[in-house]
């Protein structure tokens, strides 16, 4: 747990993109960063916010996010991830 709540956003970031990268191509499609998202909120439904930065991140030639988008657009916006964040602080 110490590991986990010494890190900052960007590499709590980087460590939720690589559980849901599951082929290990280090970009997700929106989809699948929805779909984490409903799952670090523990909810189906996002508000409208965290739905705009999701598809405002900028997409590879595939309509892939690649992890480094990701990661900067989180530590940005810490709204997609933030339960995740959240834990830190508390």
């Amino acid at each position: 747990m110490w590991y986990y709540l010494a890190r900052n956003k960007s590499f709590l970031a980087h460590l939720v993109f690589e559980i849901f990268d599951t082929r290990k191509e280090h970009a997700l499609a929106i989809n699948s960063i929805i779909e984490m998202s409903h799952f670090v909120h523990g909810s189906n439904s996002l508000d409208s916010r965290v739905k705009k930065i999701i598809s405002s991140m900028a997409k590879d030639k595939q309509g892939l996010v690649p992890v480094t988008e990701f990661v900067n657009t989180t530590s940005k916006n810490p709204a997609v991830l933030f339960p995740v964040f959240d834990l830190q602080v508390k």
